[in-house]
């Protein structure tokens, strides 16, 4: 069941702006997620935005662990919604989002790039070079399936979903 489009306009909590803040929701019965708020944030004046969905009932776990064994396994579909963190222990490494991040779906191969992405500025800004040429070369072989590990997604809020 769709209900109405609202949006209103506040002060900007990034920015101090007076009111240029949009923020537009709506009310939605998604297949997945159930009855839930789809929020777009965005400022006129700073450019900041956002957006998520806020399920209005945690129906999901709020600790997912998921072992990726083979190539196979790196397609699988990922939603990790906002606050959440995900972590791969057998790297060290995490990725924490804030309340005021975006949530994102992607698959499994997508979030192993993103962490390649961010080491790989990581390495560049600092002198670590056998670490990051270490690391780099474990984010690859997990890229192309040859290393087994864990997948664990940490949420407050019970909004993220592996499928």
């Amino acid at each position: 069941m769709e209900k109405d489009f609202h949006e209103e306009y506040i002060d900007c909590f990034i920015c101090g702006a007076r009111g240029t803040l949009r923020i537009a929701y709506r009310y939605m019965n998604l297949p997945v997620e159930g009855e839930a708020i789809l929020l777009s944030l965005r400022c006129s004046s700073c450019g900041y935005q956002a957006t998520d969905i806020y399920p209005l009932r945690e129906s999901r776990e709020k600790f997912i662990k998921i072992k990726i064994n083979s190539e196979k396994d790196l397609n699988k579909l990922v939603y990790v919604s906002s606050g959440s963190r995900v972590l791969i222990p057998e790297l060290k490494l995490e990725l924490e989002l804030k309340q005021i991040d975006k949530g994102f779906v992607t698959t499994v191969e997508g979030i192993l790039e993103r962490f390649k992405e961010k080491t790989e500025y990581v390495c560049t800004q600092e002198n670590v070079s056998s670490e990051c040429a270490e690391l780099l070369c474990s984010l690859e072989k997990a890229i192309r399936g040859e290393l087994k590990f864990s997948l664990i997604i940490e949420d407050p809020f019970g909004r993220s979903s592996v499928f």
